[in-house]
């Protein structure tokens, strides 16, 4: 786990990174520009991207991404609302960019964290989450053929 962050006095960063370290999930911190200045090991392993590469870089640029992996516009990105606000958030259906060049299908809560400084902090929670398989699509009758109830060959016994 690594907090190293120009804007944040190492003492500091420090004290961020102790307590996030024993966050039993992916958990990062981010200043009031959306910088990341401290990461745990879970969200390390998650992401498939050392701490070195996390810490210092915009979280929402390195890892907002479509379910398509295109770059998620800031616009329609789903924390920045209560990240700008300063209120928590949770969503269930984001997906982050991982090390590789992968996505990672997340669920992630936002909330305020108070680091002991006049920057405000964000603390992100997030877990990799089950993305449902997908169905096959419904067989489609047969043109002229009725659907309903009474035409199927079930109903008229």
């Amino acid at each position: 786990m690594e907090t190293v962050e120009p804007e944040h006095d190492g003492e500091t960063a420090g004290v961020i990174g102790d307590t996030i370290t024993p966050i039993g999930t992916g958990a990062y911190v981010v200043d009031g520009r959306g910088t990341i200045v401290a990461v745990n090991a879970v969200a390390e392993r998650l992401l498939g991207r050392p701490a070195a590469a996390l810490v210092g870089a915009d979280a929402h640029d390195l890892l907002h991404r479509t379910a398509h992996g295109e770059t998620l516009p800031t616009s329609q990105c789903r924390m920045r609302p209560a990240f700008l606000s300063g209120r928590p958030a949770q969503d269930g259906g984001e997906w982050f960019e991982k090390g590789d060049g992968t996505l990672l299908p997340v669920a992630w809560t936002i909330t305020p964290y108070d680091a002991g400084t006049d920057d405000t902090c964000v603390l992100v929670l997030f877990h990799a989450r089950e993305t449902p398989p997908r169905r096959p699509a419904r067989p489609r009758p047969a043109r002229g053929r009725s659907t309903s109830w009474s035409g199927s060959p079930c109903w008229r016994r």
